[in-house]
């Protein structure tokens, strides 16, 4: 009896596998144009049929590069194949040496990292104890500055409230650190504020303020240092505040008259100094006489802004000239203001009822 054999088949590369696929792709795309008629389908359908002429292709160059290979190691003698061995084997240990020599670089490496930071961590703990040991020299050193400071402040007050209690002099003491801190924020708050209006440099304004500080200490040497603080406060608001008015009133001067700025500021202060002479004879305080004059130099803005209105409503509607529209206003307000609020020519410099 005889059996039945079933012939084998060779199996399909993957290459094969590939050119088959494309293939069968390039066939659904024609049967999509036979039932649409879309073109677009056609396009496809050759892209597919290149493809896997193009895969086809190369799996043939493959094949025959192979074979050749094959036909060449075969016709090669064993000195030749012996000496390909030595050289593959002699790539394989250049390759594994360098393999060796790279990983222990990186271990050197990380090795020298881990080092370096055991070393960065002992510097940072070392650094950690010395700003501790710092910081607590600090505090001694000012808990020391402190008790002195109290000490001595204590010995001051005590000659001149000898009947003072223990509890009373601590209440004192603490009054008196805190109008320390305020003359500090004092001195910032005074010169930033000087140094954005007028402009000078910082070193040229506390060299003046500490000028003035002390001079005004040694003026009021009887007071508390939270007396002092609170009047030199006074005295500092009073300062910014003149200055301030200085600048604004200048600054309109020139806008409306169109005078040099050199011109308005002379005139200003030769009338600022009239004034302080006035005010000092009648007994007003630094405050007083500031908050006057600014009150004074805003009534002076305003007549100038009328002076200025009228005189150029004179020019536009009369057709005179500056001067004439000038002398025109003068007179009109001279028969206005004809001996003035007090009811009679004051000779007083600078008169606010008059001015």
């Amino acid at each position: 009896m005889s059996s039945v054999t079933t012939p084998t088949t060779t199996p399909l590369t993957f290459a094969e596998k590939e050119e088959r696929k494309m293939r069968k792709k390039a066939r659904q795309e024609e049967e999509r144009f036979k039932k649409s008629g879309d073109e677009e389908h056609l396009r496809k359908r050759d892209q597919w049929n290149d493809q896997a002429k193009e895969v086809k292709k190369n799996s043939e160059t493959d094949k025959e590069r192979k074979k050749k290979k094959k036909v060449t190691n075969d016709q090669k003698s064993d000195d030749q194949l012996l000496n390909e061995a030595i050289r593959q084997n002699r790539r394989e240990k250049n390759d594994a040496y360098l393999e060796k020599k790279n990983q222990k670089k990186k271990e050197d490496e990380k090795k020298g990292k881990h080092i370096g930071l055991k070393q960065k961590m002992k510097e940072k703990a070392k650094n950690i104890e010395e700003m501790k040991k710092e910081y607590q020299e600090m505090v001694e050193k000012e808990k020391g500055e402190g008790q002195t400071a109290k000490v001595e402040f204590s010995k001051g007050y005590l000659e001149k409230h000898p009947e003072a209690s223990e509890s009373e002099v601590q209440k004192e003491f603490v009054r008196h650190r805190d109008s320390q801190q305020k003359a500090e924020n004092l001195k910032v708050f005074f010169v930033r504020n000087m140094a954005d209006m007028t402009g000078k440099e910082l070193d040229e304004l506390l060299s003046d303020y500490e000028k003035t500080n002390t001079e005004f200490r040694e003026k009021n040497s009887g007071l508390l240092e939270r007396e002092l603080v609170d009047k030199f406060e006074e005295e500092c608001k009073a300062v910014l505040t003149e200055t301030n008015c200085r600048m604004k009133f200048v600054e309109e001067v020139i806008k409306m008259t169109g005078e040099k700025k050199e011109q308005v500021e002379k005139e200003y202060d030769e009338d600022y100094k009239k004034f302080t002479e006035y005010a000092n004879d009648n007994g007003y305080t630094r405050k007083v006489a500031v908050d006057k004059y600014v009150d004074l130099s805003n009534k002076k803005l305003q007549v100038a802004q009328f002076r200025y209105t009228i005189v150029s409503n004179m020019m536009k509607e009369n057709g005179m000239s500056v001067d004439e529209a000038t002398h025109e206003f003068d007179k009109m307000m001279n028969v206005m203001n004809k001996g003035g609020e007090c009811g009679e020519e004051c000779d007083e410099p600078m008169c606010i009822k008059c001015d």
